[in-house]
């Protein structure tokens, strides 16, 4: 089941009023909010749907700057599951709950506590349709519905995961008022939801209306890898690749086991041709690449033919690029490839061509071989004599560049 999340960004919107942005306690809760909005509210947790699980939202960090989102996971009902959440734009503030493991778990959102109205408390909920969307938010404020004067308005709304909960006009939560105090439960509810809480001078006809510009739809797209006859994710803890079943991988399998993201690191996996699988909700048609990078090994490549030297050689030029941690090496042969030979500024040397190492310790960078003199050059190779050249290339990040784009020997 595909459901709505909180976009990458957000659209803009007017207040008219600074929070004091307090957030404090576990649970976590709001203890002032600035001219009296609470005397602490919040107390956000979820439950399971008999309410006899219980756990507060972890909130380990809180109060940072407009635009910032924290993510972190945490374990509720046997399951882990993320909470993303930070104020999104000055004066609304927002939280996305998922479940991220095993199949889903129905559970319920709650807030409570204690609004700065005191006996003045006026309060209510609005429902207004978007399309096929309807979102339900409740307000309290001590002058009315969008009273601009007094206490700031404060609006909290609840958008499920699951479109279904959203596609009639029934709420998905209840608000249990006695004066200025309010328990607010959601109904049962499957693989998440978002919460938005905004208080200040604004209307709730403003609030909505950024709401339904903040979330969209999301489509479920899980990985497996298929390693052999077994189907395998990886395991964060464990930091490699485990068998959870025998190929093919089946939707089951996807739903439970399928990753989120595909890690670097191919620990665990057997086979040399390991196959990615995936398995995606949206029948959309659109098509789905992924772009592997790597870092390529550390390897000697060598010519196959000659340069042949009628005059015999007056100069090499070397014309290469190099950038990040990227290592370039040259050596050559004057005897089709049998033994290899590089220049130290003083004399040439035997290069073992099978240790890489050594290759790329005693290899010429191409300021050496650009510099090496003639007489240097007549000193291993006479008129009709013949060269060819190995190189290696190291690179420790994708980054790195490394390459050659030629090499010119001039003859006398």
């Amino acid at each position: 089941m595909s459901g709505y999340i909180l976009k990458e960004t957000f659209p803009s919107f007017q207040n008219n009023y600074t929070v004091n942005k307090d957030m404090q306690g576990t649970p976590a809760y709001f203890s002032d909010g600035g001219n009296d909005a609470f005397d602490s509210w919040g107390y956000f947790q979820i439950t399971n749907a008999e309410v006899t699980v219980v756990t507060n939202l972890p909130f380990t960090q809180r109060n940072g700057p407009d635009g910032t989102i924290y993510t972190e996971e945490f374990q509720h009902d046997g399951e882990t599951w993320e909470l993303k959440q930070g104020w999104v734009v000055p004066g609304i503030f927002a939280m996305q709950v998922l479940q991220i493991t095993g199949e889903d778990k129905p559970f319920k959102f709650k807030l409570s506590g204690n609004y700065g109205s005191d006996s003045s408390s006026q309060y209510g909920r609005v429902t207004t349709q978007y399309g096929e969307v309807y979102l339900t938010t409740f307000w309290n404020n001590d002058g009315g519905k969008d009273a601009a004067g007094g206490d700031p308005q404060v609006t909290w709304t609840v958008v499920p995961y699951d479109p279904g909960l959203t596609a009639t006009d029934v709420p998905p939560a209840t608000s249990s008022r006695s004066g200025d105090n309010e328990t607010g439960t959601t109904v049962a509810m499957t693989h998440g939801c978002l919460v938005f809480i905004q208080w200040g001078y604004t209307t709730v006809q403003a609030v909505q209306d950024f709401i339904i510009q903040s979330f969209e739809r999301d489509n479920i797209i899980k990985y497996l890898v298929v390693d052999g006859t077994e189907v395998k994710r990886w395991d964060e803890g464990l930091s490699h690749y485990i068998s959870v079943g025998q190929a093919p991988p089946t939707k089951a399998m996807f739903l439970e086991h399928g990753m989120k993201t595909i890690p670097a690191s191919r620990t665990g996996l057997i086979m040399t041709n390991p196959v990615l699988h995936c398995w995606t909700d949206d029948l959309s048609g659109r098509a789905r690449f992924l772009i592997e990078k790597v870092v390529p090994k550390p390897k000697l490549l060598k010519m196959v033919t000659d340069y042949i030297l009628p005059t015999g050689a007056k100069s090499v030029e070397v014309v290469a690029n190099t950038a990040g941690s990227a290592i370039l090496k040259l050596i050559l042969s004057i005897d089709g490839g049998v033994t290899w030979k590089a220049w130290n500024s003083s004399q040439w040397l035997a290069v073992n061509t099978e240790s890489l190492t050594e290759v790329e310790s005693m290899g010429m960078t191409k300021e050496t071989i650009n510099g090496i003199t003639e007489t240097a050059w007549d000193a291993i190779i006479s008129p009709g004599g013949t060269i060819r050249f190995g190189i290696f290339r190291s690179q420790t990040a994708t980054a790195d560049t490394c390459e050659v784009d030629s090499i010119r020997v001039n003859f006398k």
